[in-house]
């Protein structure tokens, strides 16, 4: 009975965590710059920790659920709003299987045990990696999102610019590009305390 009670308030534990970091993709949405076919937005960051620290299912629900709210709230209701939200879908994914992977590669090369707590001398190797996982999953996403982006300028005609024309494909990858370095350099600066914390409450997550 208590081993029940404990696998369900950790549950709970992570579902508060989720919402939590949906919340704080939401808000951050709020202060994105957006230029047409360019988007200047730290929004990612909250994938980008929940993917690292809890996994693919908990990147891909923060992402669903801070997209469906951004979509909702700026734009409303549209035919187009699924293949907008898929974007941050899939970028949850990636960045949480990524870390699977980190997670097997830091495990043999410390002989045990790894969190982003513990990282020590691979700290600098731990950052290099985030910044790898947030530029790949910038590169997936911008691709992804030249399909809602095209429907919309053939559907509603609200720009005079093809998005699949190469000038303005290149502006999106170069301003992605910058973006997720940056958002790869700080969310080792919040990872690694959040990790810290989470061990001290002794609670289940992905690098158990």
């Amino acid at each position: 009975m208590k081993s029940n009670a404990k696998i369900l308030s950790n549950h709970v534990h992570r579902l508060v965590l989720d919402a939590m970091l949906a919340a704080l993709f939401f808000a951050l949405s709020m202060f994105s710059v957006d230029l047409g076919f360019i988007k200047f937005t730290v929004a990612p960051l909250a994938i980008l920790i929940a993917g690292l620290l809890f996994g693919p299912v908990d990147g891909a629900v923060v992402g669903l659920i801070g997209a469906f709210l951004e979509q909702l709230i700026k734009y409303g209701f549209s035919v187009t709003m699924p293949l907008w939200i898929l974007p941050a879908v899939v970028r949850g994914l990636l960045i949480g299987a990524l870390a699977l992977l980190m997670r097997r590669y830091f495990q043999k090369r410390t002989d045990g045990r790894f969190t982003p707590a513990k990282a020590g001398k691979n700290a600098s190797l731990f950052v290099v990696f985030t910044v790898v996982c947030a530029i790949l999953s910038a590169i997936v996403v911008t691709i992804c999102n030249t399909l809602p982006l095209y429907v919309d300028f053939k559907v509603f005609g609200w720009s005079s610019e093809n998005p699949l024309l190469w000038g303005a494909l290149s502006a999106r990858f170069v301003s992605g590009m910058l973006t997720s370095t940056i958002l790869g350099l700080i969310t080792p600066l919040v990872v690694i305390p959040a990790s810290a914390a989470i061990e001290r409450m002794k609670k289940p997550y992905l690098w158990k």
